[in-house]
């Protein structure tokens, strides 16, 4: 992803956490359980955006072999 897209995303989300502030929450209990749990949501999107826009590196790749089964499954039934 470009960087601008990222710099979009992490923005927003540093913007959505400071915006649970403006709350007017009285007990820090319940503003730190809510900022806490915005906090960690983002975080989690933000790591599965990275993890899916490189599907074919890292822990979580995509093995060329189930391309390759699925080639051979459709790829005579698509004419090729």
């Amino acid at each position: 992803m470009p960087p601008t897209l990222w710099g979009l995303l992490i923005g927003g989300g540093i913007v959505s956490v400071v915006f649970t502030y403006l709350f007017g929450i009285k007990s820090a209990w319940e503003q730190a359980l809510i900022v806490s749990s915005l906090a960690g949501l983002i975080g989690f999107v933000l790591f599965l955006i990275l993890s899916l826009d490189s599907p074919f590196t890292g822990d979580l790749r995509i093995e060329p072999e189930a391309l390759q089964g699925v080639i051979q499954t459709w790829g005579p039934r698509m004419g090729r």
